[in-house]
């Protein structure tokens, strides 16, 4: 992992509701079914927001800049200037290293504690000749301990 400073960003986004125990299952079928539906969004951003610890609102986002057409059905969110560890993954390791990450390395990171809830999935364009190998990045945002 790596940790950056990111100023901060407004995306907009179709947003739907999860339940942690389901989302392992639900967010992957959502994606595809807003693919196929031909959304007018790229996907740039998967953000996980207001979680409480059982559950949470996802967002399939994009970058948005002020002034821009706001897609029906979408939301707009301010993302903060924070600090964020990033961890690297492709699309067939994203979710594994979404454990880790919350499971394994927040709670034994002695340096660094959750900043606040959200966290994001970054896409990289998708590697069409083997889409599980495209490349992806999990931003969690930490402030020092």
């Amino acid at each position: 992992y790596k940790i950056v400073e990111k100023a901060p960003f407004p995306v907009v986004g179709y947003s739907r509701h999860f339940h942690n125990e389901t989302s392992y299952q639900e967010i992957p079928k959502w994606w595809g079914e807003m693919m196929t539906q031909g959304m007018p969004l790229d996907g740039q951003f998967g953000v996980c927001i207001d979680a409480d610890g059982s559950e949470f609102d996802y967002l399939i986002a994009d970058l948005y800049q002020p002034g821009q057409a706001i897609p029906e059905g979408c939301v707009t969110r301010d993302i903060p200037a924070s600090t964020w560890a990033v961890f690297p993954c492709t699309l067939a390791t994203l979710q594994d290293v979404n454990t880790q990450m919350w499971r394994d390395w927040l709670p034994a990171c002695r340096e660094y504690r959750l900043g606040w809830n959200c966290n994001i999935e970054f896409y990289y364009p998708l590697n069409q000749a083997d889409p599980p190998s495209s490349q992806a990045e999990l931003w969690l945002p930490v402030q020092k301990a």
